[in-house]
């Protein structure tokens, strides 16, 4: 900042807030990062760098509706810069309880990446929050196609089946959820609910 002072050149500045912005962000002090990536902003309002950061680090601080702003402004640089975008746009709305926004920005990521099993299974996970079991289980299908074989998925698949009164279906995914669990756990429970049934 002496550095800035002594030269008096307001872009060499904005390149210095900037370099400052991403050295406080590295070492974890996001509000130090944010003032001087804001002041670095202030100077030159077109640095899509600075814009793509102050979105970061505005999400990494929870405030979401200034980290949605400066997203809505980055000019993505490339295919997984755009990927980044609507991926951080979609754990957004969910944060903030926005399933229907949640769905479109993670329908996007699929655009760009038709094999990612985990963007499948958060769309599975939207779409059952929604209570759409068809759209659940056929994001969740597409995402165990994928290698996605936690016990969240054999939970969720035990609960769109039950749901369903598919109990057989239900059982035996609760079974497994079970199974990959050491201790006796709620998918056992749930799994001795389809039994009574």
């Amino acid at each position: 900042e002496l550095y800035i002072f002594l030269q008096g050149k307001e872009n060499t500045a904005g390149l210095i807030y900037k370099d400052l912005g991403i050295c406080y962000s590295l070492i974890g002090e996001n509000e130090e990062a944010i003032k001087k990536l804001e002041k670095s902003h202030e100077i030159d309002n077109e640095d899509n760098k600075v814009i793509y950061l102050l979105a970061q680090m505005y999400e990494q601080n929870s405030d979401y509706k200034k980290a949605e702003m400066f997203y809505s402004k980055v000019k993505p640089q490339d295919r997984d810069e755009e990927v980044s975008i609507f991926y951080s746009m979609g754990d957004i709305a969910i944060r903030k309880g926005e399933v229907l926004k949640a769905i479109e920005n993670f329908t996007k990521v699929l655009e760009f990446e038709p094999d990612d099993g985990h963007t499948y299974y958060v769309l599975g996970e939207l779409y059952y929050q929604c209570g759409k079991l068809e759209e659940a289980e056929k994001y969740f299908k597409s995402a165990h196609e994928r290698g996605i074989k936690k016990v969240g998925f054999y939970d969720y698949m035990g609960h769109v089946y039950m749901k369903r009164k598919d109990f057989e279906n239900a059982k035996i995914n609760f079974l497994i959820a079970a199974g990959k669990e050491e201790r006796i756990s709620s998918y056992y429970k749930n799994y001795l609910k389809c039994l009574s049934k």
